[in-house]
């Protein structure tokens, strides 16, 4: 099997750098001739004006040691960016590289267009020389690098060097690097939010990994005719990389992960039929702290980013940052019923450096406990158990378990029974 060309981004992942090099100096070569041009009939200011804007969106390459090991990243940071703003990680398939996908994803126009930070993590490469993720293929069964290990350290450098919200941290990728998006939701949801993978799969290794997992907000956008990452799956391991889930299979698995209650599917209209495809929008709501889980199934659709390339129908990377921004809300309401979405929990400051109040409200008379629990669903301490009348209540948690220890940094679940009813909020405790 020629592993070389399977599970890349799309065809600009294929070339070599001999010819992303010709490339570069055909643009320095054209960039050239139109200054000149410009000098010829326009004012030096309007030249200058051209070569700004030339640079306006492109990132920076930077680098971080993580077991030793100097590993690279690119990152695009937007003018005039708040305190507390969104991350945004975005990985490429494999053998391709961290420019690639920024340049085609154009994910920095939509950063700048709505204030987050993205970042270009770069893989390092295998025994045939392809960067890749570590997701743990068949044929990388002898390779060691900690990738997962890598992307945390590197987001907990970033969120504390940038002064980045630790809660409205996300990923997404093509291929390779949306199967990464996958490992990461199961092995480092303390980090992420939600993750919106591009022509990925769920290994069957990371499927067994993330059984009984937090919730966790997913975005499936992959194509019926994909003929890498195939929609039906590969359990049987035909092709060389290990079994991997079909796409319903894992959009399922997700849905009940999150115990979504409502499902609704759409056609979204077909505004470019010279492209072979159309979308149809599945999605899963309603879920535990509001989760929602949708797929974009694109139909009659190949290995591709849409909007680049294959379907035009849509511009994924406007969807993606569209459904990551569902996610920054704090406020979280949750219930069992339509009836109950007046019952809410309110936890502020969130994220908290040294204690938390929690507020929450009873409308009838019930018995109510209030828990915080870590990400394994373990109780870490119960801060009310009681029978309660109707009204707004409100209690303290210090960060101490049950036992008077103070607990590491992290993220918790604010958990609320009332009755027969169950509220839970994600709360996020960072150490000054």
């Amino acid at each position: 099997m020629n592993t070389s060309i399977l599970r890349g981004q799309n065809i600009q992942d294929f070339a070599d750098q001999n010819t992303l090099d010709t490339f570069e100096n055909c643009v320095k070569h054209l960039i050239k001739l139109m200054k000149t041009f410009l000098q010829l009939i326009a004012t030096p200011f309007l030249a200058l004006v051209l070569l700004v804007s030339n640079h306006h969106l492109l990132s920076q390459s930077f680098s971080i040691e993580v077991d030793g090991i100097n590993r690279a990243y690119r990152m695009y940071i937007p003018t005039g960016l708040p305190p507390q703003s969104p991350l945004v990680f975005v990985f490429h398939g494999y053998s391709g590289n961290a420019a690639s996908i920024e340049n085609y994803s154009e994910m920095n126009r939509i950063a700048d267009e709505n204030q987050f930070v993205v970042c270009y993590p770069q893989g390092l490469k295998d025994q045939w020389n392809n960067p890749f993720w570590n997701v743990r293929y068949s044929f990388h069964d002898t390779q060691t690098v900690d990738d997962v290990k890598f992307i945390t350290t590197l987001a907990s450098s970033l969120q504390s060097t940038y002064n980045l919200n630790p809660s409205q941290t996300f990923s997404t990728g093509m291929s390779n690097g949306g199967d990464m998006s996958y490992l990461l939701a199961c092995e480092a949801p303390e980090i992420f939010a939600a993750i919106a993978p591009v022509a990925g799969t769920m290994m069957e290794e990371t499927f067994l990994l993330c059984q009984g997992s937090n919730p966790m907000p997913v975005f499936k956008i992959h194509g019926t005719n994909d003929d890498i990452t195939f929609w039906e799956g590969d359990i049987e391991d035909n092709q060389g990389y290990g079994p991997y889930l079909g796409v319903m299979t894992s959009f399922q698995f997700w849905a009940d992960q999150n115990n979504c209650k409502d499902y609704e599917t759409q056609e979204l209209p077909n505004t470019n039929s010279s492209d072979g495809s159309t979308v149809t929008s599945l999605k899963y709501s309603n879920g535990t702290n509001r989760n929602q889980v949708w797929l974009y199934q694109i139909n009659n659709g190949g290995h591709d980013w849409p909007g680049s390339s294959g379907n035009m129908d849509i511009n994924a990377s406007e969807e993606i940052w569209n459904f990551f921004q569902l996610q920054l809300s704090e406020r979280v309401i949750t219930s069992t019923d339509d009836e109950n979405k007046s019952h809410t929990i309110e936890a502020y400051p969130n994220p908290f450096s040294s204690s938390i109040r929690i507020n929450y409200h009873v409308i009838d008379k019930a018995f109510v406990s209030v828990t915080i629990h870590d990400t394994t669903g373990k109780e870490i301490i119960t801060l009310v158990n009681q029978a309660e009348l109707p009204g707004d209540k409100s209690v303290m948690w210090n960060v101490k378990n049950v036992d008077g220890f103070k607990m590491k940094s992290g993220v918790y679940f604010v958990r609320v029974e009332s009755g027969s009813k169950v509220y839970s909020q994600r709360i996020i405790y960072t150490i000054d």
